[in-house]
């Protein structure tokens, strides 16, 4: 507390003589211009010595540091569309029902199978140095497409084996196989049994003598031919055939004679080709 008063009492001392005294304050501008702000005071104290106080400007702030902050650029805006909202119209629906069209079919005309006919062919036989032309015809029996029945009858004239005239009048009954019966072109197969009679005029190798004699043959047949449909109810046909028969029957006198072996024989075997025609029914 001491310290306290010693300290008031001494501040006092000092600050009374100079309330005291007259003293005079004037301001005065400041002297350097370029001062941002200034301000100075005079004050007389006392016996006229002269106190200024002056204001000293305020300190320049900081300088900013500045902060560059760096963003892309926004996207273009989306172009604008358009939409056309096209505003439709309720469409009548007609609905227009034809009347029906026939149209007149025609089936094609099925073709009949035709089970009868009637050929004729005109053939040449050859065999055991025989020379033997003419004609056969008959009857022919086809029930189904691939099966025939031909029975025929035949005349041959010509020379025999031993050089005699002779006349021979064949008696067939043959089976025809057809492979394609719904072609044009049709090939068939076929075997046949028959007789066969014949009479000669002329020398007779067994005896030695001249004259006439008959004879009667059984024998078989086998061959292939072709047939053309020219139409449903024609064709045309041509056949190759091979045959073996033996004599039947007769006087006792062998029918061929070997004059240079001596060997006797009544069968023989030959070809026969022919070329004919069929009326279908």
């Amino acid at each position: 507390m001491n310290r306290v008063a010693i300290l008031i009492a001494a501040l006092a001392a000092i600050a009374l003589p100079e309330l005291a005294a007259p003293s005079s304050a004037s301001a005065q501008g400041c002297a350097d211009s370029d001062a941002a702000f200034c301000a100075s005071v005079d004050i007389r104290i006392g016996g006229g010595r002269r106190q200024r106080v002056r204001q000293a400007p305020p300190p320049p702030p900081p300088p900013r540091q500045g902060v560059v902050i760096v963003q892309p650029a926004p996207p273009p805006p989306p172009p604008r569309q358009v939409v056309v909202v096209p505003q439709h119209r309720p469409q009548r629906v007609m609905v227009v029902q034809q009347a029906p069209v026939y149209v007149p079919v025609r089936r094609a005309p099925q073709q009949r199978h035709r089970r009868f006919g009637w050929h004729g062919r005109v053939a040449g036989m050859f065999g055991n140095n025989a020379s033997l032309g003419g004609f056969h015809t008959g009857l022919r029996i086809r029930p189904v497409p691939h099966f025939a029945i031909d029975l025929g009858i035949g005349a041959y004239g010509g020379t025999d084996y031993n050089g005699a005239d002779r006349v021979e009048v064949p008696l067939t009954v043959d089976a025809l196989f057809y492979l394609n019966p719904r072609r044009r072109f049709q090939v068939y197969l076929l075997a046949g049994v028959g007789t066969s009679f014949a009479a000669t005029d002329g020398y007779i190798p067994a005896t030695g003598d001249y004259g006439s004699r008959t004879f009667r043959y059984a024998g078989a047949e086998i061959g292939i031919g072709l047939e053309f449909r020219v139409t449903q109810a024609f064709a045309l046909s041509t056949d190759f055939r091979a045959f073996a028969r033996t004599r039947i029957g007769g006087d006792g006198i062998p029918e061929y004679v070997n004059e240079a072996t001596g060997e006797v024989a009544n069968s023989s075997v030959g070809a026969l080709g022919s070329f004919g025609a069929t009326v279908y029914w």
